[in-house]
């Protein structure tokens, strides 16, 4: 676990399995809202979740160096779920191209080797 997360953890009282639902929940609400599917193929690429944690950890950096920490547990909670919200973060961030290209592309050779095991012979 990294030393900013370990951080985070702390300040927030939560595990890491309640952290990582979180961050889960959000990229999901954050889909939702982007693409306007909750369950959209996008949610089951790696590619996406990499950016979207890379992005998770420029946001906690950020409050981390604005002394975040140090506002009380009520307020640093308020603010850390205020400033991971999905819906929000969808109007504010993007994918680039190439994650989406990569993600689609990784979507549709999983799509066909399916498709192709269900009519190839046993």
């Amino acid at each position: 676990m990294s030393v900013l997360k370990s951080k985070i953890l702390e300040v927030l009282g939560w595990s890491e399995v309640e952290f990582m639902d979180f961050q889960i929940d959000m990229g999901m609400e954050f889909l939702e809202h982007y693409i306007s599917e909750r369950e959209h193929q996008l949610s089951r690429s790696h590619i996406f979740w990499n950016w979207w944690r890379s992005q998770w950890a420029i946001r906690d950096e950020s409050l981390l160096c604005n002394k975040w920490d140090l506002m009380g547990y009520e307020l640093s909670l308020a603010l850390y779920k205020d400033v991971h919200c999905g819906s929000f973060l969808a109007t504010e961030i993007y994918p680039t191209k190439t994650i989406l290209d990569q993600s689609y592309m990784d979507m549709i050779t999983e799509f066909t080797h399916e498709e192709l095991h269900k009519y190839s012979p046993s």
